[in-house]
């Protein structure tokens, strides 16, 4: 298992041409990441119409979302988030740039967001952790995916299309993004394991430190939580950000 500190992540980032004033690679400053986890995602009423969820949509309710990071996940099977991509649960992650995933396998690993009416079209990006994905960073071994990317793409739909007409391939330009989950296709190559996902806003330094850290060799995860055993992913340690992998 390699262990990288801040000082070396920041030197792969000046072998890799990454300067400060490159607005494009910023993202790669592990300080600035919010790390994703299970209480980001709730239940969703649009004040209006309770059977649409649009960027009007107010929080109603807690979930408890599926959540198998740091295993071995088959085809057809739930990572993250809601299983059953469910209109109203998610994840708003709208205010943010880029979703950075840390994991092997693949591809064939789906991310799925932004089905605003029950039984309705979704957005569907398949990814993989590989060289071969356009969202592949060689640098950090990771997907670094933007998420104006999933607010314009192309939809998927359950048969022809729903209520609002839209249908598989159809292009619906969006001004939020609803991550429903991470879940695997049912074809691709398996199995897919994903250790650890996170969040940047450029602009923003979002880490937040953890107070009174005693030098004891422990590992901590973001949000100040001691980790027993850590495994892929960022952490802090005695005080410094490092990356496990």
């Amino acid at each position: 298992m390699k262990i990288f500190t801040k000082s070396v992540f920041a030197a792969i980032a000046m072998m890799a041409g990454v300067t400060t004033a490159n607005a494009q690679d910023e993202w790669m400053d592990p300080e600035q990441w919010v790390e994703v986890v299970p209480e980001m995602w709730f239940q969703w009423s649009n004040p209006d119409d309770e059977t649409h969820c649009t960027k009007e949509a107010e929080m109603t309710g807690e979930m408890t979302p599926a959540w198998n990071l740091n295993a071995e996940i088959g085809a057809g099977s739930c990572i993250l988030g809601a299983e059953n991509v469910t209109y109203n649960l998610y994840a708003d992650i709208s205010e943010y740039d880029k979703l950075i995933i840390f994991g092997t396998g693949g591809p064939g690993m789906r991310v799925m967001c932004n089905r605003v009416i029950n039984e309705g079209a979704w957005k569907n990006l398949v990814v993989g952790f590989n060289a071969d994905d356009p969202h592949w960073n060689a640098d950090l071994e990771c997907l670094a995916i933007d998420l104006e990317e999933l607010k314009t793409m192309t939809l998927t739909a359950n048969g022809d299309g729903d209520e609002e007409g839209y249908k598989t391939g159809d292009e619906r330009v969006d001004d939020f993004c609803h991550l429903h989950c991470l879940k695997n296709a049912w074809g691709g190559e398996f199995p897919v394991t994903v250790t650890a996902v996170y969040l940047w806003k450029g602009g923003q330094t979002a880490i937040k430190a953890v107070k009174n850290v005693k030098k004891d060799n422990a590992y901590y995860n973001l949000q100040g939580m001691r980790i027993a055993n850590p495994s892929k992913g960022l952490f802090i340690q005695n005080g410094k950000k490092v990356i496990l992998k």
